[in-house]
């Protein structure tokens, strides 16, 4: 027998090439990179959307709150369409202010008892959708809160009867 005939062919090795890790290494680097970039997409989508379902959840609140406080209105006062708000109720003083840092609209109720001096004895705060400063409108039969703008994609008007 010759040294030949005692060689595996090609078609019996039993080992792989380094090519062929190298190769495989490749494709699986590349599919975990894309995998990697799927889930970073989903995950900044997941993210939006759950910040615009507490935006949402949050003027929800203070459409019922202002609605609420317009209702038990005995005098509104809004300079230049502007905010703040001041609803004056036989009980108290109510103000909304609008914090441009934060973007947040916030809701303060003033008590006083006779004979001391006034007290903020409650607040909280609103969330807003990111755009410019909220515009306000007062008349006889309802209060306007313009969130958006008119230009904007799609407005947010909060419209209290009143």
């Amino acid at each position: 027998m010759s040294s030949r005939s005692k060689r595996p062919s090609a078609h019996q090795r039993s080992a792989i090439t380094l090519i062929e890790v190298m190769g495989t290494l490749s494709v699986l680097l590349a599919l975990g990179l894309a995998a990697a970039s799927i889930l970073q997409g989903v995950t900044e989508i997941g993210q939006a959307r759950n910040q615009s379902n507490q935006v949402r959840s949050s003027v929800r609140r203070l459409v019922n709150q202002l609605r609420t406080d317009v209702k038990n209105a005995s005098e509104i006062t809004v300079v230049d369409e502007a905010l703040p708000i001041t609803i004056r109720t036989p009980e108290s003083e109510i103000r909304y202010t609008f914090d441009t840092g934060s973007h947040e609209m916030r809701r303060v109720v003033f008590r006083s008892e006779p004979g001391q001096s006034t007290l903020a004895s409650a607040a909280e705060s609103f969330s807003l959708p990111h755009s410019r400063e909220p515009t306000v409108s007062v008349d006889d039969d309802f209060v306007t809160v313009d969130l958006l703008g008119q230009d904007a994609a799609t407005p947010w008007m909060i419209e209290v009867k009143r």
